[in-house]
């Protein structure tokens, strides 16, 4: 028997990794022997959802760009056991969409399932100022001063 895909221990097989071994067994007198073929195949799990934490920034101005830094999506099988998903899930706001103050939630979807929506808060974009030109008539700034309050370089 190969000890890496299957062991026996009082007459029990146990799988090991994935494989094909032969099992022989012999009687305790020795007078008989029997061999039995065993493959070992992966079980199967099914997907019974996603959880999501992060991402790291949950705050933006109206036309910044989706940053998912720190998102990471786990999916939960039906054997108890979890994977970290890095590829192959979508969100419902495309990361080369400018956000709008519509944008406020943010939906992770993996193989059918939704993860619970994360609360995004989009600012109203900072305003740039406008140029402005001032002209001031000195003539009236320094009306009734004279002309020795005046220094010229």
């Amino acid at each position: 028997s190969d000890e890496t895909v299957a062991t026996v221990e009082n007459g029990f097989v146990t799988p090991v990794a994935e494989g094909s071994a032969v099992i022989t067994v012999t009687t305790a007198d020795g007078g008989k022997t029997a061999e039995c073929a065993v493959t070992v195949t992966a079980a199967t799990k099914t997907l019974t959802g996603i959880t999501v934490t992060g991402p790291t920034k949950t705050e933006y101005y109206e036309g910044d760009l989706l940053d998912l830094e720190g998102l990471v999506v786990t999916a939960h099988y039906d054997d108890e056991s979890t994977e970290t998903i890095t590829a192959g899930y979508t969100t419902n706001i495309a990361l080369d969409h400018k956000l709008e103050s519509t944008d406020t939630s943010l939906v992770i979807t993996y193989n059918g399932f939704d993860a619970d929506a994360i609360t995004l808060t989009i600012n109203e974009a900072a305003r740039e100022a406008l140029p402005y030109q001032t002209t001031i008539n000195s003539s009236h700034l320094f009306e009734g001063w004279g002309t020795d309050h005046l220094h010229q370089e």
